[in-house]
């Protein structure tokens, strides 16, 4: 339609709030031993075509924080928390007796699969975000991978999530 060629030009929304903007985490190749991908367009960010994958895949994650206040030496300082969840509802009963085992202490709580690292950027350019993540710990089912950027020196703190399925591999 001709209102799809505007899609490509960039949108100024003054009435923004101030404060850290997260763009939503992009599923990745893995980056390997090399150096991270330094931005959008960097060669080495090689988004999936899927987000179905499978128990043993290696990802890399990439998104990039905007908006942190600086540091009076020009630097940005900011931690990140990414966690992964189920996203699937368990049936009534499996939801009861975990909760009664956890009750009588016959369980431990259930811990979701967490990675937290702090960074530091330079002020008025966005964080930039990138990290492989193996799960090798989830079995199949639905998954949310979630991001939490926390601004170390002007605060605040805001998240961004994606959903993916993982499946067993085939056998052969």
């Amino acid at each position: 339609s001709r209102y799809g060629g505007r899609a490509r030009y960039a949108v100024d929304v003054p009435e923004y709030p101030a404060g850290i903007a997260l763009s939503d985490p992009i599923v990745a190749e893995p980056f390997g031993e090399g150096a991270l991908p330094a931005g959008r367009d960097d060669g080495r960010l090689r988004p999936r075509t899927r987000l179905i994958l499978s128990e043993a895949d290696t990802i890399g994650l990439y998104a990039e924080a905007h908006g942190l206040a600086p540091a009076p030496d020009g630097t940005t300082r900011y931690r990140v928390v990414l966690s992964v969840r189920s996203a699937e509802d368990a049936p009534l009963l499996a939801r009861a007796a975990r909760w009664s085992g956890r009750t009588l202490g016959l369980v431990g709580p259930d811990v979701e699969p967490r990675l937290t690292w702090e960074g530091e950027g330079a002020a008025g350019r966005p964080a930039i975000l990138a990290v492989d993540f193996p799960r090798r710990d989830l079995g199949a089912g639905l998954y949310e991978i979630r991001l939490d950027v926390g601004d170390l020196v002007g605060g605040g703190t805001h998240s961004s999530q994606r959903l993916v399925r993982i499946e067993k591999p085939e056998r052969r």
